[in-house]
């Protein structure tokens, strides 16, 4: 049994149908909110990482004390920063 294959639609009969007219809008609407919601995650995740590092720098000046062991966690903390 042979399938029978339809003529392609033209442009400007997509264009005329309402129904793929309205589904391509709603996609694209669907795909603007899921990359907008993505672009808030990564600005989320991004003050985060400032966050951290203003306190990393924070500790770094606390530490930057005359003990050994303060001298050893400031360059832990100098470590942790530059990676």
């Amino acid at each position: 049994m042979t399938k029978k294959h339809s003529t392609p639609l033209t442009a400007e009969q997509l264009l005329n149908d309402d129904q793929f007219v309205r589904t391509v809008l709603e996609s694209r609407s669907s795909v603007a909110t899921y990359h907008q919601t993505h672009l808030r995650q990564f600005g989320d995740v991004a003050d985060v990482v400032e966050d951290a590092r203003s306190a990393i720098l924070s500790m770094q000046r606390h530490f930057q004390a005359k003990s050994p062991s303060q001298k050893t966690l400031a360059t832990i903390l100098e470590k942790i920063r530059s990676s």
